[in-house]
């Protein structure tokens, strides 16, 4: 079986499958298993995967991996429910809401007495409904975590009726490049969007390009204002932090 040596170059989702290959352009052919592939797509896009192969039968793997991806797809739903399912390599990866206890854990905390003022004011406002932990949840890991306020003491932020704040937005740094990122903070606006709001804003460092490339991308294309308080990152007396400049961008959606 070939080494796999580090994560698939693409994130499968529950409609992009390998089957979308029509034309091998590099890659090993080994005698069976599993084999990093650059293959062309019908939309002309070049993508690396990972297929079932056997000795110059590359249909044959491509049909052998969207049947395997299939069961293991029907599987998790019977297990879990649909959810929002995304592939990496032959395991699933799932983004849910979690709780206020798996973020200590993820915090690297063991309890709440022993958490950070910050940690603190993120349990809180989960506790009272008013912050949601989103997660990329990979085979029960989770590398990946964006946070939902409602409504803050800066109503630019977050007003509780009409704009809602997103931020502490990371994924785990070998996870990062294949677009889990951007599946993650597209999911987590069309949640909020359900609960008729009407914008979505969220902070940005003004010297972070790779950062504001994406967001901008994503429709965060209006800048709100410069900030050098941060309202969801506390001091011990549970005030806002002063911090480096950093844009607020808005989205309307």
């Amino acid at each position: 079986m070939a080494k796999r040596v580090h994560p698939p170059g693409d994130t499968m989702s529950t409609d992009i499958i390998p089957a979308l290959i029509c034309r091998p352009t590099g890659g090993r052919t080994v005698s069976s298993g599993m084999d990093l592939t650059v293959a062309t797509c019908r939309n002309g896009i070049e993508k690396t995967i990972w297929l079932f192969v056997k000795t110059n039968f590359l249909r044959d793997g491509k049909n052998r991996a969207k049947k395997h991806q299939r069961t293991v797809k029907n599987r998790f739903r019977r297990q879990n429910g649909n959810g929002n399912l995304i592939f990496w390599g032959m395991k699933p990866m799932k983004i849910r809401k979690a709780t206020e206890h798996e973020l200590l854990e993820l915090w690297g905390y063991e309890s709440i007495h022993t958490a950070s003022s910050n940690a603190k004011f993120f349990c809180d406002n989960i506790k009272r409904g008013n912050t949601e932990f989103w997660t990329l949840d990979y085979d029960g890991e989770l590398v990946g975590e964006l946070y939902v306020f409602y409504d803050l003491e800066d109503k630019d932020f977050a007003d509780g009726k009409r704009t809602a704040y997103l931020c502490a937005f990371r994924v785990r740094t070998d996870f990062r490049g294949q677009g889990l990122g951007t599946k993650l903070i597209c999911h987590v606006i069309e949640h909020i969007k359900e609960f008729g709001y009407h914008r979505i804003s969220i902070g940005v460092d003004t010297t972070d390009m790779a950062n504001i490339r994406l967001y901008k991308r994503l429709g965060f294309t209006i800048k709100g204002k410069e900030c050098a308080e941060d309202p969801c990152d506390r001091d011990e007396n549970m005030q806002p932090k002063s911090c480096p400049s950093f844009w607020l961008l808005y989205k309307e959606v």
